[in-house]
């Protein structure tokens, strides 16, 4: 998944950071997505467009909205300076990604591949 962030921050001080919250369909935080999280993120322009590229989403099939974040730290502490909820809709589908089985309702909120052996015959 591609998130872009168009932002303006001239005024802002300190550090900047983004934030993209993925909210389920109960309104809990299913995963949380920091620009802070990326050891190659370090200094933001003060305007321009920021992109966060998930790889592999581990959700279930669902529907999800996402809030958007935008804030600064200031003496080790994280402020929100703007924040977008239900910025928009996804839905997620697993597809075949874990076989024919899948997972059905209430199993879980993650989605991983795992391998299987027998150990001791």
């Amino acid at each position: 998944m591609r998130i872009r962030i168009g932002f303006d921050a001239r005024l802002a001080k300190g550090k900047a950071y983004f934030t993209v919250f993925i909210v389920d369909e109960f309104g809990e935080r299913a995963q949380v997505a920091y620009s802070l999280h990326d050891p190659e993120q370090t200094e933001l322009p003060s305007k321009g467009t920021i992109e966060c590229l998930i790889e592999d989403l581990r959700l279930v099939t669902g529907a999800y909205s996402l809030t958007l974040d935008y804030g600064t730290i200031n003496d080790g502490q994280m402020r929100s300076a703007d924040c977008v909820p239900n910025a928009t809709q996804v839905y997620v589908t697993l597809g075949d990604y874990l076989g024919p089985v899948g997972l059905q309702a209430n199993q879980g909120s993650f989605a991983h591949r795992t391998t299987w052996k027998i150990l001791d015959r």
